[in-house]
């Protein structure tokens, strides 16, 4: 197989620590990425995981390593989109007629992207290979990727919801940031999205 460099160019660069952030959430689970950013860059930390391949630093990336890392960066700015186009989009329109309508999602879902990309990652590499050969294969065209990728957002999307609605239904103060950095529910999540991905998830 050929090599690719990991710091393949593109027409917007990254910073490093979005970057990292993006990729090791994808990878390794969010928490981290937002209870401890800065132990992704300790060499006794995390660093390895994050810039690394399957946690040990290597000078190349194989393209399967690229496009992996690509599918994370890509779901992160797409969920980034939606909520700043399409779920700001409801709200506005409901406010026409309703002017104390709010939708919660609106307030978290652009600072939680690299959350739901994280759910969706679980979900792919869940339904690897019986829908979906590798990484390359969803990183092919627009339509694959959005084929697979798409079922997956609006799923984890859900799940996150109801979380977030039960934490805000509960008073809890922070609810946004607690549940960003809870470790528990992480794992409660990520077992509900592998297992909706096989049974619950449709994809055309």
């Amino acid at each position: 197989m050929s090599k690719l460099r990991p710091d393949a160019s593109g027409k917007r660069q990254l910073k490093i620590d979005e970057f990292a952030g993006i990729r090791h959430a994808f990878l390794y689970g969010p928490i981290t990425s937002y209870r401890e950013p800065s132990a992704l860059f300790k060499r006794d930390g995390c660093y390895d995981e994050a810039f690394g391949v399957e946690g040990k630093l290597e000078d190349l990336w194989d393209e399967e390593t690229v496009a992996q890392a690509l599918c994370a960066i890509a779901l992160t700015k797409k969920i980034q989109r939606i909520a700043k186009k399409d779920v700001e989009a409801v709200e506005k329109e409901r406010r026409k007629t309703d002017p104390d309508f709010n939708l919660a999602e609106a307030r978290y879902l652009y600072r939680l992207a690299r959350y739901v990309s994280a759910l969706v990652g679980v979900g792919l590499q869940a339904i690897m290979p019986s829908h979906l050969s590798n990484f390359r294969a969803l990183m092919s065209s627009e339509v694959e990727f959005d084929r697979y990728t798409d079922p997956l957002i609006d799923r984890a999307r859900d799940l996150v919801a109801d979380e977030m609605a039960q934490r805000v239904q509960a008073k809890q103060l922070r609810a946004e940031y607690n549940f960003a950095r809870d470790g528990d529910k992480w794992t409660v999540l990520k077992n509900r999205i592998q297992g909706d991905a096989l049974t619950r998830v449709k994809f055309k």
